[in-house]
């Protein structure tokens, strides 16, 4: 049993047609570098990118195809799947494998080889040199397989059915997608084995001609060593259309050609369709101000993308796929920064502006008798509200400039009085300073004959009047400190005189 590999370069513009070989053994390695089995000359793919390889479970079970990433750079999948690195993953006949830009499909086929000639023919041999042409565009592909007289007719019959199977689907899908024109490669085998060869070495031949016609060492001497036969594959026109003459090649295909080939080949009554999707790709680009100019070193991120603004203050993500959610943030130290299309859905080009405010700060001292007072509440209204440390100091940060502003200060036994208390933060930090005074209170008591004396009225001038209570006591409370007073009493019938 051997394995039909098939691979086939999934990219816009590419020349280059499919190519399927078939191995007989149990590890084929596929790579950049040409001492691989399979080469893809691609500079995304690794040089030793993946390995497929057939696992046997015992007597009696079939053997399972799989596919094993060896730590590529870009990585393997299996249809959606991302392999991990070193992980053997078994893979279905004709499961695709994507390799770079490069369509892998595999599958076992029965295709025996016989004990005299059981040697590793994997590689390709080179073909006679001589007879080139030039390959076009568009092309159909039809294997013409040679009899070998040292198969068993068994086999030889297989091998062809094999081959002509591939060739149908492969014609399904040539004359859905390619315009058809003339040419011929050549592809060679040794002994029983069907050996790839490179597209760019091709044969000259027509239709009508049969391959023993022109095979290396035209004889018919039957006791003469066996020279390796060739199998043409002919590419012709559409049915209908006459076929191009073959001329000689004078170059080789270019490279890309050479290394993005192959096509996947289904089994019986398969036929492979490859679609694609495509969508639109968009940018989001915009500027960023502050007060009607632009604002430079601004931090605009999506999530792992970035541009910082330079001078003009502009951005731009580029190559967005129509669809795509985006969010959108900028950040500079100092700055507020909003827009209220940062986020959304992209159906086309966006152009967005942002706008940055500059974030600021008000704050200030409290003193008391020229010294720091601690403990204090200062209130500024919809800003919140803070206390006074040690030092008398307080603090509101991040406040958007153009904001208003009332301060209050607050503390039990104080006073509190100051300049620029209320205002507008504009251009630069706002300072607004406290001095306190104590609150004190004034009282005593009046006594006649060492008995309290109620009803007494008290006069204490700025600080106000009072009268003494049933105990004889009077009270003046919340007296600014430094305050002048003097205190008068007086009751009917009484005189009333200091008590030293």
């Amino acid at each position: 049993m051997a394995i039909q590999l098939t691979v086939m370069a999934i990219e816009f513009g590419f020349a280059g047609r499919p190519t399927t070989q078939i191995y007989y053994k149990d590890e084929i390695v596929l790579g950049r570098d040409s001492g691989n089995d399979v080469v893809l000359g691609r500079p995304e793919v690794s040089a030793q990118h993946a390995k497929l390889l057939v696992k046997r479970n015992g007597s009696g079970s079939d053997p399972v195809l799989c596919v094993l990433d060896l730590g590529s750079t870009n990585g393997t999948m299996v249809e959606s799947r991302a392999l991990e690195p070193m992980e053997e993953v078994p893979v279905r006949a004709n499961q695709p494998i994507i390799i770079g830009n490069f369509l892998i499909k595999s599958a076992f086929v029965d295709i025996d080889l016989p004990e005299e000639e059981s040697q590793d023919y994997s590689a390709a041999e080179p073909a006679p040199e001589g007879n080139e042409q030039q390959a076009d565009d568009s092309f159909d592909v039809v294997l013409e397989p040679v009899q070998d007289d040292r198969w068993p007719d068994a086999q030889a019959e297989a091998a062809v059915e094999s081959i002509e199977e591939g060739n149908a689907a492969m014609k399904l899908f040539e004359e859905e997608e390619i315009e058809e024109t003339a040419v011929k490669r050549q592809r060679t085998y040794s002994g029983s084995i069907w050996n790839s060869k490179s597209f760019s070495q091709l044969a000259s031949s027509s239709r009508n001609e049969q391959p023993a016609e022109i095979m290396p060492g035209d004889t018919d001497d039957s006791t003469a060593p066996a020279e390796p036969e060739e199998v043409y594959i002919e590419v012709c026109e559409s049915e209908g259309e006459e076929r191009a003459e073959s001329t000689e090649l004078t170059q080789e295909p270019d490279a890309a050609q050479e290394a993005e080939i192959t096509f996947v080949a289904g089994g019986e009554d398969e036929v492979i369709s490859i679609d694609f999707v495509a969508l639109q790709l968009f940018n989001i680009a915009g500027t960023v101000k502050h007060r009607d100019s632009y604002l430079e070193g601004v931090r605009v991120a999506w999530g792992e993308r970035e541009y910082i603004t330079g001078r003009d203050g502009s951005f731009q993500f580029s190559d967005i796929e129509e669809g795509t959610k985006y969010a959108l943030s900028a950040e500079k130290q100092g700055y507020i920064i909003e827009c209220p299309e940062a986020s959304g859905e992209i159906y086309s080009d966006l152009n967005l502006a942002f706008v940055a405010q500059k974030l600021l700060s008000l704050g200030g001292r409290v003193l008391h008798r020229g010294a720091p007072l601690a403990g204090v509440e200062i209130d500024a209204g919809d800003l919140g509200k803070t206390f006074t440390g040690a030092d008398g100091a307080y603090c509101f940060p991040h406040i958007v400039e153009g904001t208003d502003y009332l301060l209050a200060a607050r503390k039990e036994g104080f006073i509190f009085e100051g300049e620029h208390l209320h205002g507008r933060i504009v251009d630069q930090d706002g300072e607004a300073n406290f001095t306190s005074r104590r609150l004190i209170t004034v009282t005593g008591r009046i006594i006649h004959r060492g008995q309290p004396l109620a009803g007494v009225e008290v006069d204490g001038g700025p600080i106000g009047k009072t009268t003494s209570g049933e105990d004889g006591t009077y009270r003046f409370e919340n007296v600014i400190e430094g305050t002048d007073y003097k205190i008068t009493v007086k009751k009917a019938g009484f005189a009333l005189t200091r008590k030293e």
